[in-house]
């Protein structure tokens, strides 16, 4: 039975398909072009978890993108900068000892 995508909230900054009907497949390829976060996607699938979407995916042919998206990308980057600030200040309070 298809899902209707419009049924779940959208992420700040994501627009979900229009009020139609989504399969499977339409789900897991939304997900990957980054149209709907990984959650969504679970909840929407029933899926129980990350590796299964993933084999979920793989199974339904869907191409899985190993490029980040923008938002992931920013992520990325805020959480090095973190952790780059974090060693930075753990070495300099290492070396006043």
């Amino acid at each position: 039975m298809p899902i209707a995508v419009s049924q779940i909230p959208a992420s700040k900054g994501q627009v979900l398909p229009p009020a139609n009907l989504a399969t499977l497949n339409d789900i897991l390829t939304a997900w990957q072009a980054g149209k709907i976060s990984y959650r969504q996607a679970l909840e929407l699938t029933g899926i129980d978890n990350l590796f299964d979407l993933y084999q979920a995916a793989i199974s339904s042919d869907v191409k899985i993108r190993t490029a980040l998206i923008p938002r992931e990308q920013r992520i990325a980057d805020a959480v090095t900068a973190a952790i780059k600030a974090a060693r930075k200040n753990q070495t300099s309070a290492s070396s006043k000892k």
